[in-house]
């Protein structure tokens, strides 16, 4: 393969006032550590390793990871894997060769995918193809093992309508760009700043698609937020987390899909950043995950399968370990002493036994 990264965003471009796909929090706080993001690292096979973090998500679980469906591997209109973002995005069980990775929730490394684990599975609604539009941009990974011991709630519609109502501040967490020298730098091959950005953002309205038209499926929607000034998502945010806290519990709200405003890689297309443009313009939109239910259960279904499978293997492993332990011992050769008046002698064999007339001592 040619290309090799889930997402080759940086040879996309878009006219102003055009969503951008969401790349990295600039503007925002360092988040290293924070178990309430992860970066995804992505290839159509093992061959080209990368040490670019192609998108972001968050661990829902201890192997279930949420993040933006444009983030996955993608079918080639040859139905190969790719990373291509044109193809709908493969769904299912990916095969060994496929190289896709998550790193451990906040792993401020470059080479974060070590740590982390492999991606079993895809979920994702198989229509989910529209990258200027957040539609149905939201996707599901299954891990081959944990790489958290927490699990996190989903906010409800009831919880994101009161944040709406308040413009509540809400948490966006990302591994995108920090500013446009750092994707300067990651052009010149110095490589980007692998650890990931905290963005405190309020809520602000529900999106439901160009022109308003509201969606037939599910009942689902996407949030936007107000960003501060001068902030903005950017390149390998995609997917990443937005957090609603409520008595210091965190809730998932939604995976970012897509921004307006001001970003790293093209700083051109919006020169000037104010408060007016910022309330007249949407920060930053984010799928929610009330539409994905059905998704979610087949991807929890799938995890207990493998689950399940891993437990019977590693039971009849255990019992085929001590089975072939007793056969070992067995076979074990032990020595006995055996004495007859002052005559003392030893015998060893499989089962051991004194002559006629000695007794073991």
């Amino acid at each position: 393969m040619k290309r090799s990264l889930i997402t080759i965003i940086l040879a996309l471009t878009f006219s102003l006032g055009t969503p951008h796909l969401a790349t990295a929090l600039q503007g925002g706080n360092d988040a290293s550590n924070s178990p309430y993001v992860v970066g995804i690292y992505g290839w159509s096979d093992n061959s080209n390793p990368s040490l670019f973090s192609g998108c972001s998500g968050a661990a829902i679980s201890p192997r279930i990871v949420f993040t933006a469906s444009h983030c996955l591997l993608r079918l080639d209109p040859n139905n190969k894997l790719s990373a291509d973002l044109k193809g709908n995005p493969f769904v299912g069980i990916l095969p060994e060769s496929a190289g896709m990775y998550v790193s451990l929730p906040g792993d401020p490394g470059i080479d974060g995918w070590k740590r982390g684990s492999r991606v079993l599975a895809q979920f994702a609604l198989k229509e989910s193809n529209n990258l200027r539009e957040p539609y149905r941009d939201f996707g599901i990974l299954v891990l081959e093992k944990a790489i958290t011991n927490q699990s996190h709630k989903i906010a409800t519609r009831a919880q994101i309508q009161s944040a709406i109502d308040n413009q509540s501040t809400l948490y966006s967490l990302g591994y995108g760009f920090k500013n446009h020298q750092d994707f300067l730098n990651n052009m010149a091959g110095a490589g980007k700043d692998p650890k990931p950005s905290i963005l405190e953002v309020k809520a602000r309205e529900t999106y439901w698609g160009l022109n308003n038209n509201q969606r037939n499926f599910s009942d689902g929607f996407t949030l936007t937020t107000l960003m501060p000034i001068g902030s903005a998502l950017g390149g390998g945010d995609s997917g990443g987390p937005l957090w609603l806290i409520e008595n210091n519990e965190w809730f998932f709200v939604g995976t970012a899909c897509c921004s307006q405003g001001p970003n790293a890689q093209f700083p051109q297309d919006h020169p000037s950043w104010t408060e007016q443009y910022s309330k007249s313009n949407p920060g930053g939109k984010y799928e929610t995950a009330q539409a994905y239910f059905t998704l979610i259960e087949e991807a929890e279904m799938y995890l207990k399968q493998i689950v399940d499978e891993e437990k019977a293997a590693a039971e009849k492993a255990a019992a085929e370990k001590a089975a072939a332990e007793q056969a070992a011992a067995a076979q074990r050769k032990s020595t006995i002493k055996c004495v007859k008046g002052k005559i003392a002698k030893k015998v060893t064999a499989l089962n051991p036994k004194c002559p006629k007339g000695y007794k073991i001592k």
